[in-house]
């Protein structure tokens, strides 16, 4: 009787080091460059909800599998991971202040959200960052930039959030938001993609982009396709090879203030039941003309916008009869050429 007694104290005391053992993960250190890992730091967290701060330095030549939620990922602005970066599930996930770079993709994540500020995902083998099946990214003060794979940011069926990101001379397109995604990019740019567009939204997904230079890309600086929608202000989308902004099959999009200029061919390309708003817009100095719409595609040409100085004889140009456009009273368009012009 006396033993059971004395056995019960014992139990409680392992069961609440047990328990209060794993309720503060607490921090790690981590420097690469003496051999330490970076996978074993994050996995030491393993069956505790608590945070884990890891605080690495040095080069680190790892793959990294992250699943657990609550983590930070601290380097000290010289920090480089050479590998995959691999999120299955994780939420509230941080990393700053270092660079992944490698022969996969820097980032490969579903279902997570991360936080990123001053990470760098630079001259992967593939993607920069793919994020897939939901979840959503927060980044800010960094780059995605020279990744060999066709795009430098996917965001497919999530959200993404830049803010002051520069996207640039990735292998084909700089940005891809599809299947449901969106992207809200505030500041930085999208720009010097020579064998593709800035951004492309596609399947029913959405862009917002405010105070965002699109530029220097090989087809358009931002394409949207197939019932994608997106609300571009204070930006510009200037100097691509052919077009600044296309619509096409049912895709809708208003450009309030900034420009479409000095583009290849067209400021902008409607299409295919798309419709196009520009108010207090500028579009000038485009190759050719300075919007076209076609195929049922629309353009409303609202606030003080101003469609002149671009080179073609016709400021606007609708290809067919039922393309169409509308010209506010307060509007300056040079010279244009439409069937029938009235919706």
């Amino acid at each position: 009787m006396n033993a059971r007694i004395l056995k019960a104290p014992s139990l409680v005391a392992v069961a609440l080091l047990l328990i209060f053992g794993q309720a503060h993960a607490g921090n790690r250190t981590v420097n690469c460059d003496d051999g330490d890992s970076l996978q074993k730091a994050i996995d030491s967290g393993a069956g505790s909800a608590a945070p884990l701060d890891v605080y690495v330095t040095g080069v680190c030549y790892e793959d990294l599998l992250i699943g657990r939620d609550r983590i930070s990922i601290l380097g000290d602005g010289d920090t480089m991971i050479i590998g995959q970066v691999t999120v299955r599930g994780a939420d509230n996930l941080s990393i700053r202040d270092l660079t992944i770079t490698g022969p996969g993709n820097g980032i490969n994540a579903s279902a997570a959200r991360i936080f990123m500020t001053d990470v760098h995902l630079i001259g992967n083998g593939d993607y920069g960052l793919a994020l897939r099946h939901g979840g959503a990214i927060f980044m800010r003060d960094g780059s995605i930039a020279y990744n060999q794979g066709d795009i430098g940011l996917l965001i497919e069926n999530g959200f993404g959030s830049l803010r002051n990101m520069e996207v640039f001379e990735n292998a084909v397109d700089g940005i891809v938001v599809n299947e449901n995604g969106s992207l809200t990019m505030i500041g930085g740019g999208v720009n010097y993609h020579a064998n593709g567009t800035g951004i492309i939204v596609n399947l029913s997904s959405a862009l917002e982009l405010e105070g965002v230079h699109v530029g220097f890309n090989q087809f358009a600086g931002a394409s949207l396709r197939m019932n994608s929608v997106a609300a571009i202000n204070d930006s510009a989308l200037n100097a691509n090879s052919e077009f600044g902004l296309v619509l096409s099959e049912n895709s809708s999009a208003t450009v309030a203030r900034g420009g479409l200029a000095a583009n290849g061919r067209h400021g902008s390309l409607v299409q295919s039941h798309s419709v196009l708003r520009l108010v207090d817009a500028e579009v000038y100095g485009n190759n050719e003309h300075g919007v076209v719409t076609e195929t049922d595609g629309g353009l409303f040409v609202d606030g003080t916008t101003v469609i002149d100085g671009n080179w073609a004889e016709h400021q606007i140009v609708c290809l067919g009869k039922e393309a169409s456009m509308e010209i506010g009273p307060d509007a300056h368009v040079g010279a244009w050429a439409c069937d029938d012009p009235d919706f």
